[in-house]
């Protein structure tokens, strides 16, 4: 579903504390989890063909091997400094 609407009317339903914003935070975080877990789906497949093809040449696997996992790695001063910022 595609909904359109204009930004001070999403920042209201967002930013509302009802069951209503709840679904809405649910349903956006969803979909932005879904999008990044096929992005680390790409990656790996990406990973896997480039370690195939580096035994026959050179292939930059380790940038999407960093890529990929970096995302999962933030250091604390940087994971506390953006839980203050987004708080």
């Amino acid at each position: 579903m595609l909904l359109e609407i204009d930004r001070v009317a999403f920042d209201a339903l967002y930013q509302a504390s009802d069951a209503t914003a709840a679904k809405i935070q649910r349903a956006i975080h969803k979909s932005l989890l879904q999008s990044l877990r096929r992005a680390n789906n790409h990656l790996s497949r990406l990973i896997s063909q480039g370690l195939v093809r580096s035994r026959r040449g050179s292939v930059p696997v380790k940038e999407l091997q960093s890529a990929l996992y970096g995302q999962c790695a933030i250091p604390v001063a940087d994971a506390r400094s953006a839980a203050d910022e987004f708080g």
